[in-house]
C-alpha cells in the first residue's frame, strides 16, 4: 500500500564520510527501531541526484507506509519512497495566482441569484461563474440557471 504524506525540509546537512544527507522535517516520520514504532523529525537520503538537489523550504512526499518498515538510520535512495513535491516559493506562487473577489461583488452576485430563485418560485437553481482577465483580476461574471431536479 502507498500512503504519501507531505513534509517541509527545515534544515539540510550533508555528511560526506557517509555519503548521506540528513533532512530535518517539520513533522515526524514513522520508523521501526528494535521492533518498536518510533517517530523522528528527520530522514536520511543518499548524497546523489535527485536528493542532493533538494533544499531547505522544499516539500517532500514520503511514503509513510514504507518508512515504517525501516529503521531510522536507513539511507533512502528510492524516489518511490522519498520524492520532491515542490518548493515553498512554488506553493506561495500558486496560491497568489488565485483571483480574489471583493465582499461587495460577492453580495451583489448572491442577491442576484436569490432574486432569480424567487422569480422561478424555487423551480430553478443557479450557478455563478467568474471571468478573470490576463492580469488575474475578476473582470465580470455570469449566472447560469437550470431546472431543479
Amino acid at each position: 500500500m502507498t500512503k504519501w504524506e507531505k513534509f517541509k525540509i527545515t534544515s539540510k546537512e550533508t555528511c560526506k564520510p557517509f555519503e548521506e544527507i540528513i533532512f530535518s522535517l517539520d513533522r515526524a516520520v514513522d520508523y521501526t527501531d528494535n521492533g518498536h514504532f518510533m517517530l523522528y523529525y528527520f530522514i536520511f537520503c543518499v548524497d546523489c541526484h535527485p536528493f542532493s538537489t533538494y533544499q531547505v523550504g522544499d516539500y517532500l512526499e514520503i511514503d509513510v507506509d514504507k518508512t515504517v518498515n525501516y529503521s531510522s538510520g536507513k539511507h533512502f535512495d528510492d524516489t518511490d519512497i522519498v520524492r520532491k513535491f515542490g518548493s515553498s516559493n512554488e506553493i506561495v506562487s500558486r496560491s497568489n495566482n488565485i483571483p480574489s473577489i471583493s465582499r461587495n461583488q460577492t453580495l451583489t452576485i448572491g442577491r442576484e441569484i436569490d432574486a432569480l430563485i424567487d422569480q422561478s418560485g424555487g423551480r430553478n437553481e443557479y450557478e455563478a461563474k467568474m471571468h478573470v482577465d490576463d492580469s488575474n483580476r475578476v473582470s465580470g461574471y455570469s449566472i447560469i440557471g437550470r431546472r431543479s431536479k
